[in-house]
Formats: C-alpha cells, sequence, structure tokens
C-alpha cells in the first residue's frame, strides 16, 4: 500500500468518524412529540366518552387495525365502525368495557 493510499484511507475514516460522533444538529423533539400524542389521546378519549362515532373514527388510519374484545379483527372501515356500533347497542361502550351509567365493579 503506498504512502497516499494509506494517508487517503486515514482522511477518509477520520471523516467518518468524526461526522459520525458529532451531536445530532437537530433539537430533541421527543418532549414536543410525547405532548402531541397525549393532547390527541385525550381528544380521542372525549370523542369516545360523547358516543361521537363518525369522531371516534375519523381518528383511524386508512389502514386501522382493530382488536375489539371477543370479536373478530376489523381490518376495513366497514368492520370497524361494525365492532364500535355492535357493543352500543347493548349498551357497552367500547373504550372502556363498561355498561353505559353504571360503574364496573372488578375483584382481585
Amino acid at each position: 500500500m503506498s504512502f497516499r493510499t494509506a494517508l487517503l484511507l486515514f482522511l477518509a475514516s477520520f471523516a467518518f468518524v468524526t461526522t459520525s460522533c458529532a451531536p445530532s444538529t437537530q433539537g430533541d423533539s421527543r418532549a414536543a412529540e410525547e405532548a402531541k400524542l397525549r393532547a390527541l389521546d385525550e381528544q380521542w378519549s372525549a370523542t369516545a366518552a360523547r358516543n361521537d362515532l363518525e369522531g371516534t373514527l375519523a381518528f383511524y388510519a386508512n389502514n386501522a387495525v382493530v382488536l375489539p374484545p371477543n370479536a373478530s379483527i376489523a381490518t376495513d372501515r366497514k368492520s370497524i365502525r361494525e365492532s364500535w356500533v355492535g357493543p352500543r347497542r347493548c349498551g357497552v361502550s367500547p373504550a372502556t368495557g363498561a355498561a353505559a351509567g353504571r360503574a364496573v365493579r372488578t375483584t382481585s
């Protein structure tokens, strides 16, 4: 290996190491992302608690998959809607599993 090749290899390695170990120029956005997710969660919970079916369904992405309790996996808009409509017919909130207007008692 010639001196020129060795020097070029050293400089390339040095440049790679110094740039990969440098601090990120972007700020840490985890706190902002967490705050955004918490706000969306509060909005979703409030919408579901109001029994706003259309508002609740608006939170789901086009490719969402819902795992409703004691039911088949909902993989499309129609089945996701049905997973929300079905329990409401029986007076049960799909968000909490609680009967409407009644407290839920759990056993330990």
